[in-house]
């Protein structure tokens, strides 16, 4: 349990099914962020003027206060690239293909980072994408200069992150 300005976070961990992504490997997607682990907040010490706008905001969207605050905070915080990116079968085969064609390996471990997270909403905010349709029309359009810009990115590296969008 972690107690940082009045919020407390406990993870509780369960070992998700392996999922296997039909693409080109067949290999398996490590499913961290896609939804194997829930944390639970206690918030504490909330402005009673707060509470009371929280409560009168779930009230009229017909809702109990804690669903209204999880839907907000999902909402809000919510990272369609990592997801997409973790999901997506076209985003497995385009990682073999590149890979393939820069003589490297798609890396089998993910890896996360602050930077990362902050780099996609940044993205969403300045693309305008808030949905996985969204980012998979933008990623279609945008297939035919992936070759360039790996190219570009990556020549020389041995191994490249898988779900790189």
């Amino acid at each position: 349990m972690h107690h940082l300005s009045g919020i407390e976070s406990t993870q509780y961990k369960y070992a998700p099914k392996e999922e296997k992504v039909n693409a080109m490997s067949d290999k398996e997607r490590n499913p961290v962020n896609a939804g194997g682990e829930s944390v639970t907040y206690t918030l504490r010490n909330i402005p009673a003027e707060l509470d009371r706008v929280i409560s009168d905001l779930a009230i009229s969207a017909g809702k109990p206060k804690a669903t209204f605050l999880k839907e907000f905070l999902e909402s809000s915080f919510h990272d369609v690239i990592d997801l997409f990116s973790l999901r997506s079968p076209l985003v497995a085969t385009l990682d073999d293909v590149l890979a393939s064609e820069l003589g490297a390996q798609v890396m089998t471990q993910r890896y996360g980072s602050h930077f990362v997270t902050r780099w996609n909403r940044e993205y969403q905010n300045l693309l305008g994408i808030s949905t996985e349709e969204e980012l998979r029309r933008m990623l279609l359009n945008n297939t035919p200069y992936l070759r360039t810009r790996a190219v570009q990115v990556l020549k020389g590296w041995s191994a490249i992150p898988g779900g790189s969008p």
